[in-house]
């Protein structure tokens, strides 16, 4: 049997980050996406497919969608109200964009096993390498 994998974003990165790589994934990974959708973002119409898509064909188990955690109340009751449906499943592996957010505490702390793997890809705009470029040689 494959192993669990957790994906865990914003909505904004599915498509940028993880489209391209969650098809060769499902081949080692039963996999479950979380997205958090901001207060004032759409989810397009094209990412909705696709996830339906997925679904129909097995490249992911399960997804579910948050509501902005700006919006306090209602974040913490949607995330409560998941937490047991994420606990059905043992994750061998967490992917995410971060992992202080309050979502990603959630995560961390109430859904995966001590014994996973959680890996963070952090997609946002650095100038490391710009400031230090002895680094990138």
């Amino acid at each position: 049997m494959n192993k669990t994998l957790l994906l865990s974003t914003h909505s904004r990165f599915l498509l940028q980050l993880f489209e391209p790589i969650i098809p060769a994934l499902s081949t080692q990974f039963r996999i479950v996406i979380v997205l958090i959708v901001g207060k004032n973002i759409q989810v397009p119409t094209r990412m909705s497919e696709m996830l339906l898509t997925w679904k129909n064909e097995g490249v992911v188990e399960q997804f579910f969608f948050t509501p902005d955690p700006r919006e306090t109340f209602k974040f913490h009751m949607a995330i409560w109200k998941l937490i047991p449906q994420l606990k059905k499943y043992t994750f061998d592996l967490w992917l995410a964009t971060s992992d202080t957010l309050p979502s990603d505490r959630y995560m961390s702390d109430y859904v995966l096993p001590s014994s996973s793997i959680r890996i963070v890809i952090w997609p946002y705009i650095t100038y490391l390498f710009w400031q230090h470029s002895a680094f990138s040689k």
